[in-house]
């Protein structure tokens, strides 16, 4: 009996903390999602490339929202250009650069990607 509430317990931290990390990525820290991530489950994002792409092209949003347009190109330069040696993601890198070439993002043809639908 003591194994199976061990189980539990440890299940309801388990998903209590991966609960953490959405909500992490929901609210705009995308980087604190991304370390919790790989707290949790140190291989999940090395194997799931598109949830790791796609949190970090969250921060990259959110730092372009911020008006930070150098970190922005400093993170993109780092974190997100290695990702566009595979196909799948260079259109996508794309788009998400065109929205460096705006002063005003929102008003940009990638506005779209500011969207919390994004």
């Amino acid at each position: 009996m003591t194994n199976l509430v061990d189980c539990i317990v440890q299940l309801t931290f388990c998903i209590s903390d991966h609960t953490y990390a959405v909500h992490f990525a929901l609210d705009g820290n995308a980087l604190k999602a991304i370390e919790l991530t790989e707290q949790l489950a140190p291989n999940l994002l090395e194997d799931d490339k598109d949830l790791y792409f796609d949190l970090l092209s969250l921060h990259f949003i959110d730092l372009v929202c911020s008006r930070k347009c150098t970190e922005a190109l400093e993170f993109a330069q780092t974190k997100l250009t290695p990702l566009g040696r595979v196909h799948k993601y260079v259109q996508k890198l794309e788009d998400l650069m065109a929205l460096l070439a705006y002063e005003e993002p929102e008003k940009s043809p990638m506005f779209h990607l500011l969207s919390s639908d994004y």
